[in-house]
């Protein structure tokens, strides 16, 4: 019996994945036993098999994108995601409270977060201005921010630098263009979906799964609607903190150790945003997400 290969899920069904193997070929493999879930992303074991090959292990994974619904279950989407795109646009315009809480989700899951606003060509010199100084908040606390537009392509070719050598995912409200961005990304993806088709046999199946797509100048990037609406798993309230960088560096100097810092006196954070060193918008954010975790972890 030969030896288990090691290969890379390219797209993922209920009953066979296609896995890519390092030179590049693709083999439609089924799944050893039911408890095995591979998503795109994963790293596994396979042996050749008659019909192609059986995935037998999935090896230890990182950067793990998970979806939340009104079960209990989580499901996993994507595996071994090193960046994340945090996707806004002019029209329909920002919400604040949606990014703090990509952001967030991503802290939890050790992601890289590179925030990007599409749409720029909407806007005039004033206001993109006044937005940079809004978008400024984030550059502060080391997060890194890019403006770009697929209708003039402004900023793209730095997006495709950002990208390269790394497995990406795009997230984002609706509207905001990620479909735009990924058809400049990939301006061959018919294709691409094409022959990742023709390797599963799943036809039109597979524009409704999520896939990893390598892009023409490096590094990957692993898209489906699912992906696209990744959001924070249901925790316990306390464990929000350390997901906002300012509240983090600001934990063990409260008066109380389990302070939640929102009512409590001596409060380290409170003390910090009265002395404007906290952004009141991300401050509002954060005492937002604990009371949706409040309710949500309550009822999961």
């Amino acid at each position: 019996m030969s030896e288990p290969q090691q290969g890379r899920v390219i797209v993922n069904f209920r009953r066979h994945s296609v896995v890519e193997q390092a030179d590049g070929s693709r083999v439609n493999c089924m799944l050893k036993g039911r408890k095995l879930k591979p998503v795109a992303g994963d790293r596994v074991l396979w042996e050749p098999s008659e019909k192609g090959g059986v995935i037998v292990d999935i090896l230890p994974r990182h950067g793990v994108l998970e979806r939340y619904d009104t079960g209990r279950d989580r499901q996993v989407l994507a595996s071994n995601v090193d960046k994340a795109i945090v996707v806004n646009a002019i029209e329909p315009g920002t919400d604040w409270f949606t990014v703090d809480k990509y952001l967030a989700a991503l802290e939890e899951n050790r992601i890289e977060p590179l925030i990007v606003l599409n749409k720029i060509d909407l806007a005039d010199a004033a206001q993109l201005a006044e937005l940079d100084s809004r978008f400024d908040v984030y550059r502060q606390l080391g997060y890194r921010v890019l403006f770009i537009s697929t209708e003039t392509k402004q900023g793209m070719d730095t997006l495709l630098g950002e990208l390269a050598d790394s497995t990406n995912v795009l997230v984002g409200a609706s509207g905001v263009g990620k479909s735009a961005i990924t058809q400049q990304l990939m301006p061959d993806e018919d294709i691409r979906i094409g022959a990742i088709s023709a390797a599963s046999g799943e036809g039109k199946h597979t524009t409704t799964a999520t896939v990893l797509y390598h892009l023409p100048d490096g590094g990957d990037l692993i898209d489906s609607p699912g992906v696209r609406e990744y959001r924070l798993w249901p925790m316990p309230p306390r464990d929000i903190a350390p997901l906002f960088r300012e509240i983090r560096v600001l934990q063990g100097k409260c008066r109380f150790a389990d302070c939640m810092h929102t009512r409590e006196p001596g409060c380290a954070v409170k003390t910090a945003l009265e002395a404007g060193e906290i952004s009141p918008r991300r401050y509002a954010s954060y005492t937002a997400l604990v009371g949706i975790m409040e309710d949500q972890y309550k009822r999961y």
